[in-house]
């Protein structure tokens, strides 16, 4: 029994220090996107949809409308909205964008 810990250590630790270790416990993250959007629809669709790490990304123009999100989020992977100065939110009434994140460590 002692060999054969030897030998799993052993091959644990080589295939650790490769790179070459997988375990179904572990899941790999999804990869970052970059999602473009032009419209108000498309907007509120990429933020229902966005993931940690996702870059949200606004076309110039006006965006009317109340928009919303709830994602979970770490310091390492977070969901960021660009655009440039023309790119506007507008709100209907009430709050224009409202994030609900949930930071992990």
């Amino acid at each position: 029994m002692r060999t054969r810990r030897t030998l799993l250590t052993a091959l644990l630790t080589t295939a650790a220090a490769s790179g070459g270790l997988a375990t179904a416990a572990t899941a790999s993250p999804a990869p970052a996107r970059t999602v473009e959007v032009s419209t108000a629809a498309e907007l509120k669709s990429a933020l229902a949809d966005a993931s940690p790490g996702d870059t949200i990304h606004l076309a110039d123009g006006t965006y009317s409308g109340n928009f919303k999100t709830s994602v979970a989020a770490s310091a390492n992977s977070r969901v960021t909205m660009t655009g440039s100065p023309k790119a506007v939110l507008t709100a209907g009434g009430g709050y224009g964008l409202h994030l609900n994140i949930t930071v992990t460590p």
